[in-house]
């Protein structure tokens, strides 16, 4: 009997010290590094040859973005950049979550739904494994006028994968910007 409460006991303070909550990481306060020559180009998660990431709502299959709030709401805004390919020229927005901002001179409106520090996807879930930027994304829907032209994911280290590349326009993230 005396065994057997020992085992008990000693079986509930394994389960209560492995239980303990474990600190938030520290938010980087910098925009991270260049890759190194011998880092992978491609996002984690990732190939070359995997098709764009669009949320097809009401298909079978939907992809789900899943950012805790109260990691949505350490930033206050990202950056994107804006090439007019016609005119050779680029314009740098701040926008907000879920903020829908007009490119000057055009019908352009670009809207960020969510920013994603630490990208990371799985069983068609994009979430991010901490609040650290370690792999920035921002999910985005781009319209001319009332025209819906794209939604999709847009990497700040990875510019050229799964971009909105328009014959007219390309709109990449560029940075973010911490809440202070």
């Amino acid at each position: 009997m005396k065994k057997s409460v020992l085992y008990i006991t000693l079986i509930s303070l394994t389960i209560l010290f492995a239980c303990k909550s474990e600190e938030k990481p520290e938010i980087m306060k910098q925009a991270p590094q260049p890759l190194s020559a011998n880092e992978s180009a491609t996002p984690q998660g990732f190939s070359m040859d995997t098709p764009p990431l669009e949320l097809d709502k009401g298909k079978k299959g939907e992809l789900i973005i899943e950012v805790p709030d109260d990691i949505q709401n350490l930033w206050d805004a990202v950056e994107v950049e804006v090439m007019d390919k016609k005119n050779n020229t680029t314009e740098t927005y701040s926008v907000k979550r879920d903020e829908e901002i007009s490119v000057k001179g055009t019908e352009l409106k670009v809207t960020v739904t969510h920013f994603i520090p630490h990208f990371t996807m799985g069983k068609g879930v994009m979430t991010s494994l901490d609040a650290d930027p370690e792999n920035p994304a921002i999910y985005m829907i781009v319209k001319e006028g009332d025209t819906e032209l794209w939604r999709g994911i847009s990497f700040m280290n990875y510019p050229d994968t799964h971009a909105f590349d328009h014959e007219k326009y390309r709109v990449v993230m560029i940075g973010y910007i911490i809440k202070r």
